[in-house]
């Protein structure tokens, strides 16, 4: 077993896991990366479609949100413009944790941006409330192209099939699903302006919910790539 983050092949660990979520209880062969401790899935299944049936979480169809109050949208805009006393000040007391994580980027309004694997556009509609409106996702296991809403695109299409060029990409818990990461990874390099920025956030087994409940662990999904 050779790790694809690294190419080590010696002292790696195996793991059978089986598939939870949906009670199948498929057994994968899992392998952890002795080297740079990456666990990873032995071979990706050929049909990982069936993972991903219409009632998955992020599949789930938007349905309309109640409108932020003055203070909350204060906040939000806040966190992600960092524009604003009193969202600034509301901010310190009710924080929105969720958004904390795009603090630094200081997106504009019309920053073109690209969520990988959003299945419906849950985020992408949170961004869409707070004013932000050139918002694309891209999920091929979405039913079909579709727009929900004026200013946000759901594309049925994987990263390589993607066409153009955005200010920020994001992948949130995504990157992990996707066989063959180092194409992936070129693939954003592509899409990504000169002057973009790209956030990944995957979960990691360097963590105490692994150390404690190992392939039982709620993070690890099976039919995860990595």
């Amino acid at each position: 077993m050779k790790c694809r983050i690294c190419g080590n092949v010696a002292g790696n660990k195996t793991y059978d896991v089986r598939e939870m979520m949906f009670g199948r209880r498929d057994i994968f062969r899992y392998f952890k990366c002795n080297n740079c401790g990456c666990l990873q899935i032995e071979s990706y299944p050929a049909n990982i479609a069936d993972y991903y049936p219409r009632d998955y979480l992020s599949f789930t169809a938007l349905e309309k949100q109640e409108e932020k109050s003055f203070l909350k949208r204060a906040r939000d805009v806040y966190t992600l413009t960092g524009e604003g006393l009193i969202g600034a000040i509301y901010s310190k007391f009710r924080p929105n944790n969720d958004l904390k994580k795009f603090s630094l980027l200081r997106l504009k309004y019309d920053s073109r941006i690209l969520d990988v694997g959003s299945g419906s556009g849950h985020l992408l509609h949170e961004l869409h409330q707070l004013g932000y409106g050139n918002l694309t996702g891209a999920d091929p296991f979405v039913e079909r192209d579709h727009s929900p809403v004026e200013g946000i695109t759901i594309l049925k299409k994987s990263l390589s099939e993607l066409a153009g060029t955005f200010d920020f990409i994001m992948l949130n818990h995504s990157l992990e699903h996707m066989p063959d990461q180092l194409q992936q990874m070129k693939n954003i390099v592509r899409l990504l302006d000169k002057d973009g920025v790209c956030m990944i956030r995957v979960p990691i087994c360097s963590s105490y919910a692994w150390e404690k409940y190992g392939v039982n662990c709620i993070a690890l999904h099976t039919t995860r790539s990595a």
